[in-house]
Order: C-alpha cells, then sequence, then structure tokens
C-alpha cells in the first residue's frame, strides 16, 4: 500500500533514489522541461525491480505554477528481457555466421541472393555486392550436382522450399 508513502522511498531502487528525487525537484521548480516519456526501474512489493516506461506530463494551477505531475507507468520488464534475449541470440547466430568455413546464402521469396556470410565469398571468389540480387541460377556461373550434371533452376531444392513452404534436406551443390 502506498497511501501516506513517500514514492521515491518506497518505490525507488536506492542506485537511482537521489538522481530521480534530483529532477523531480528540477521540474517542479521549473528549472528543466518535462521529459514525455522515460523508463526506469521500480521496486514492487517483494523488492523484486522491474522496467516501467512513463508517460508524464506536468500539471499546473490557474496562474501557471507547476504543482505537479502526471505519470502513467507500463511494466515493459517481460518485453525488456525478450529484447535482450533476442540481441544476445542475434549475436551468437551473427558469429556462427560470420566465423563458419561452410558457405551459407540467403535467398528472398522470389530466389534472389539477400545476404551470403564471408565463407562463401571465399569459395565463390565473389563479394557480397557481387552476388547480392542474383539468382541460382546465373549466365556467371554454372551450378553442378556433386555428380557432376547441370543443374536446372527449378531443380534447386532451395527454389522449390520457396516455392512450397517445405524444407529441404542433404543437398550439396558446387558453382563454377
Amino acid at each position: 500500500r502506498l497511501l501516506g508513502k513517500n514514492w521515491f522511498d518506497t518505490c525507488l531502487p536506492s542506485k537511482i533514489r537521489k538522481t530521480v528525487k534530483s529532477v523531480f525537484n528540477q521540474l517542479i521548480a521549473g528549472e528543466i522541461e518535462s521529459i514525455e516519456y522515460y523508463e526506469n526501474p521500480v521496486l514492487t512489493k517483494s523488492g523484486e525491480e522491474r522496467s516501467i516506461a512513463w508517460h508524464n506530463t506536468v500539471l499546473r494551477d490557474q496562474a501557471g505554477n507547476i504543482v505537479g505531475t502526471l505519470s502513467s507507468g507500463e511494466d515493459i520488464t517481460d518485453r525488456k528481457r525478450t529484447e535482450e534475449a533476442l540481441r544476445e541470440s542475434e549475436e551468437r547466430h551473427r558469429t556462427l555466421f560470420e566465423t563458419m568455413t561452410q558457405g551459407v546464402l540467403y535467398w528472398d521469396a522470389k530466389g534472389r541472393v539477400v545476404s551470403a556470410n564471408p565463407a562463401t565469398e571465399r569459395i565463390l571468389g565473389l563479394t557480397l555486392d557481387q552476388l547480392q540480387g542474383r539468382a541460382p541460377i546465373d549466365p556467371q556461373w554454372k551450378l553442378i550436382r556433386q555428380n557432376g550434371s547441370e543443374v536446372l533452376e527449378e531443380a534447386l531444392p532451395a527454389i522449390a522450399a520457396l516455392r512450397s513452404g517445405e524444407e529441404m534436406h542433404d543437398a550439396i551443390f558446387r558453382f563454377f
């Protein structure tokens, strides 16, 4: 229960309490402008820190003097945790993509190269700029199976997967 308690002392972690109080006092004194959106941690009744996104406005009396603030907060703790987990996952996958020795090409739904890892660039002897926008079947290269037979675009598992939405498995090809 918060009625009759000092919000700053009750709800703010000690590490930010002094700073937030100072900013609030400067705001009430008219020394700084109100920030409409701000994020900071608050403490729950059990002492857990939660991240809150605040939307703020100053309240003024009839003479225009600042008499308080009106704030509404949204708990964004889970969103922040999810964003951090996503960032960490993307970083791990980016590291894998950039350091693996196998070549990886990403194609869009039309079968055009949108990205390639450094191994692909080394294997094909082409830069990402040279690869982007190209189709798997390109007049400048020939795609062959391991047995040496040429592959037509329709037979490419990646193209079939793009068209059908189904996964491809165990396909190895070479570009020449």
